[in-house]
């Protein structure tokens, strides 16, 4: 099936509300469609290639880790799927629980270090305080505050990149 005609499934993975713009060919034009949220919103959203292709070029390059579609706020459901979808970061919590029964701490800290997704790591420590050992809740936790400043002013992403950092947190390695 070509791309195009594919119709994709994603559902939410938080309570929040999460916007995404559907041509609407009734109109001929791009509208707004809630997905989630606690105002009574679909928690699924069937949505063609091409918007959501559209959706996701407008997420501008220093902002990539806020993009619904491969940070795990939004994850594909459906068989049908084009080939441009990263599903790196479509983990459910049965998949957060597998991550926390790895015993070896080494281990343990290692594969949660390597998550660059912030918003699966904030999911990670919601079932990690049911689910998890003191230990792994602290270093998830500790995780969190070193790599996302809370209130405050906020670095500009000039700011980042001069201390050697992109935006989603990883460390540039010195050259």
């Amino acid at each position: 099936m070509a791309d195009e005609k594919v119709i994709e499934t994603w559902e939410t993975t938080t309570e929040g509300t999460t916007w995404v713009s559907v041509m609407d060919p009734r109109e001929g034009r791009y509208v707004k469609r809630r997905v989630g949220g606690r105002q009574g919103g679909s928690r699924r959203l069937h949505i063609s290639v091409d918007d959501r292709r559209f959706n996701q070029e407008q997420v501008v390059e220093e902002m990539r880790e806020h993009d619904p579609f491969t940070n795990g706020q939004l994850v594909l459901i459906s068989s049908d799927r084009a080939e441009d979808i990263d599903t790196t970061y479509h983990l459910t919590n049965d998949d957060l629980r597998a991550l926390l029964s790895i015993k070896d701490s080494a281990t343990f800290e290692s594969e949660v270090a390597d998550i660059k997704s912030e918003l699966i790591l904030r999911r990670l420590v919601e079932v990690a305080e049911k689910d998890a050992t003191v230990a792994q809740l602290e270093f998830i936790r500790d995780l969190i505050r070193d790599r996302y400043k809370v209130g405050g002013t906020q670095r500009t992403v000039r700011e980042m990149m001069l201390a050697g950092e992109l935006a989603g947190g990883e460390v540039l390695s010195a050259r």
